[in-house]
């Protein structure tokens, strides 16, 4: 089976360009601005949902709405693309716990799924510092 030479010269042109594209990824610089964009979006998705489960807590909502769900699946999106465990864990745990109270689970605190938010806010600044934390497992067991 034999390639097309042209095709093979496109090949090691698109490779030289993703391995040049990759390094610059690595430069101190562009690091900085991938991490000021991930906490501009990770903090723009936090603060509607915080007060969103504020006011469920508050009673003046009976569950979480479909606009909190898609928050938190694209603040997970936002933390596997950084590969941060905590912020992960927490979010995956805090999104499931909305979903089951959103179809009518009643097992599932407001009051814990807001403590939750709060912990992936504090943690989420303590990324921005550059620390990295793991979440309080009474927070996550809560959300249980």
């Amino acid at each position: 089976m034999s390639l097309d030479p042209q095709r093979l010269a496109l090949e090691r042109e698109l490779l030289a360009s993703l391995r040049a594209d990759s390094a610059g990824l690595q430069q101190p610089q562009v690091r900085v601005q991938l991490h000021a964009l991930f906490l501009e979006q990770a903090e723009a998705l936090l603060q509607p949902l915080l007060e969103e489960v504020r006011e469920w807590t508050a009673g003046q909502l009976a569950r979480p709405s479909k606009t909190t769900v898609a928050r938190l699946q694209r603040l997970q999106g936002l933390a596997q693309d950084r590969q941060e465990p905590g912020l992960i864990g927490l979010s995956q745990a805090l999104h499931d716990a909305v979903v089951r109270a959103n179809v009518g689970d009643t097992l599932v605190s407001a009051a814990a799924c807001l403590r939750a938010a709060e912990e992936l806010h504090r943690l989420l600044h303590q990324y921005a510092v550059g620390v990295s934390r793991t979440p309080s497992d009474s927070v996550l067991a809560d959300l249980r």
